[in-house]
């Protein structure tokens, strides 16, 4: 039942959220049409930009699900400012991150990991009387976006074929 809460408390918090960054998103951004990445925008972006940089490097322009479970991980607490995990980051980690930013840019998107970066300096008080509490993102967003451990230290290496 704990688990439930849980994810009903994180499913309301992303939402109060992404509704406060809807409404005052011109405060930060250039464009008010912007699109969000939710977690499987995010997967896919980080999924392409890994086979990008494959291709860079002279490479198939492919990777395996297990490199991108791995990414992604380190790419969550990254962004969240949270310690890194206990295991090397991948190969090309920084090219990496760097095509998935490019991406982002690119084609005026942000992740909801962006959008809770900037929830602090867009949440005006007087308009969300429901948010009355601190929200703080960064270790709720990584249990909220994390896979289960198990799920991540048993990926099988195999791999993900992205179509050019």
């Amino acid at each position: 039942m704990f688990e439930r809460e849980f994810f009903i408390f994180n499913m309301f918090s992303v939402l109060l959220m992404v509704k406060t960054f809807r409404r005052e998103c011109h405060r930060v951004l250039p464009s008010e049409r912007t699109t969000v990445h939710g977690a499987d925008g995010m997967l896919m972006v980080l999924q392409l930009a890994m086979a990008e940089v494959n291709k860079q490097l002279g490479r198939e322009f492919k990777v395996a699900l297990s490199d991108v479970l791995m990414a992604w991980k380190h790419l969550l607490l990254e962004k969240l400012h949270l310690p890194p995990p206990g295991f090397a980051r991948p190969e090309s980690y920084d090219l990496m991150r760097e095509a998935y930013e490019a991406f982002l840019k690119r084609s005026n998107t942000v992740d909801l990991l962006d959008v809770a970066s900037m929830y602090g300096q867009l949440r005006v008080a007087d308009l969300d009387p429901e948010d009355s509490w601190n929200f703080s993102f960064s270790e709720k967003g990584f249990d909220f976006f994390s896979f289960p451990r198990s799920t991540v230290d048993s990926a099988q290496p195999t791999e993900c074929k992205v179509r050019s």
